[in-house]
């Protein structure tokens, strides 16, 4: 009986995510193995490539898993200790435990309440409560305030395929010099004010948008003027990618 009831259960789920393997992934996976080339060869810099012209930004960057690519994308923004990263609480644990792997630390503005993503509202709140926030023209150095933590990046999570309210999001960063690094990992081909997620951060020259199931760091480079900060980005990231630390 009890059998019987597991069986049916199974049978009645509906899956959060079910991969679509078939003919061509099969050939795609052999053809690799066959090469011997099974780490950062040819196919590897083609998917980057390919993605990025997908999600609309120049540089794409392939890592293991969601976790890696929101952990070096931090880092390579600099955030460590002493920071703090503005996040949200409604997530994978992972999207929190990149900001600790840091030495940061989260903090965390409610969700709205229609969407489940992180309210602007909220992350507003929080900011006229925190020290003023670490911004890249300050003089002050890391270590010099590492005694009082200092809000220094947003990681809004576009939940369930939804992206955030990134307009609102993009220009509370600006107002506070903030970093902005996006968790699409849920988000693949999203689109927000009819253009892909990735696109909305144009005016932001520290940007990263982290993918998971296809693991990527895309950096947005839309903006002339950011350009080089978005060169420099892809550099760090790739730095971080053949060095093991994905």
């Amino acid at each position: 009986m009890l059998a019987e009831r597991s069986s049916a259960k199974l049978l009645t789920m509906i899956p959060i995510a079910r991969p679509v393997i078939g003919d061509d992934e099969i050939r795609a996976v052999t053809a690799v193995l066959k090469s011997g080339i099974l780490a950062q060869g040819k196919r590897v810099e083609e998917f980057e490539e390919a993605f990025a012209r997908f999600i609309g930004t120049k540089y794409a960057v392939a890592v293991n898993s969601g976790t890696a690519a929101l952990h070096i994308a931090l880092l390579a923004h600099g955030i460590g200790e002493g920071d703090e990263v503005i996040t949200s609480p409604f997530t994978f644990i992972a999207s929190a435990n990149s900001i600790l792997f840091t030495g940061a630390r989260p903090v965390f503005a409610d969700i709205e309440k229609d969407t489940f993503n992180i309210d602007p509202d909220k992350i507003e709140q929080l900011l006229k409560s925190k020290p003023r926030p670490r911004s890249q023209s300050q003089s002050q150095s890391k270590s010099q305030s590492q005694s009082q933590s200092r809000v220094a990046a947003l990681l809004p999570v576009h939940l369930y395929g939804q992206p955030c309210d990134m307009n609102r999001i993009m220009q509370i960063a600006q107002e506070h010099g903030l970093t902005v690094i996006e968790d699409a990992c849920q988000a693949h081909g999203a689109t927000y004010c009819a253009q892909p997620t990735s696109t909305n951060s144009n005016e932001s020259p520290r940007v990263s948008i982290c993918l998971y199931q296809s693991p990527l760091l895309s950096i947005n480079s839309s903006n002339s003027t950011n350009s080089a900060n978005s060169r420099n980005s892809a550099d760090a990231f790739q730095m971080r990618q053949s060095a093991g630390l994905c």
